[in-house]
């Protein structure tokens, strides 16, 4: 994977308010200079599904791909860098962190 800095799996706690039951999950963490967060996503949710990113569906189809991007490598003066969008793709749960952290959930049934 092009850009990325750290590779865990972990069996995490699922931190996005959902209440479906969860298997492991796969986080990734990148360097949003080098790495489109867009990119990014649909590498840790390859990982996750066991698939190969061209095998994945449009990202587009899930989330305003332009939006993820801007609001990702935007700067903010306080310097949270845990502020973070989640959104739902591939049967998964996504979790994309201003950081650079990508997190990916499977849900299972």
């Amino acid at each position: 994977m092009s850009g990325t800095n750290v590779r865990e799996h972990a069996d995490e706690a699922h931190d996005s308010g959902a209440s479906s039951s969860v298997s492991s999950s796969v986080t990734t963490t990148y360097d949003w200079a080098n790495v489109e967060p867009t990119t990014a996503v649909v590498e840790t949710t390859a990982a996750a599904t066991g698939r190969e990113p061209t095998d994945l569906d449009v990202l587009h189809e899930a989330v305003d791909t332009g939006a993820l991007n801007a609001f990702l490598r935007s700067s903010r003066a306080d310097g949270d860098e845990d502020l973070r969008i989640s959104f739902d793709y591939q049967g998964c749960t996504v979790i994309a962190r201003q950081g650079g952290r990508v997190t990916v959930y499977p849900v299972d049934g």
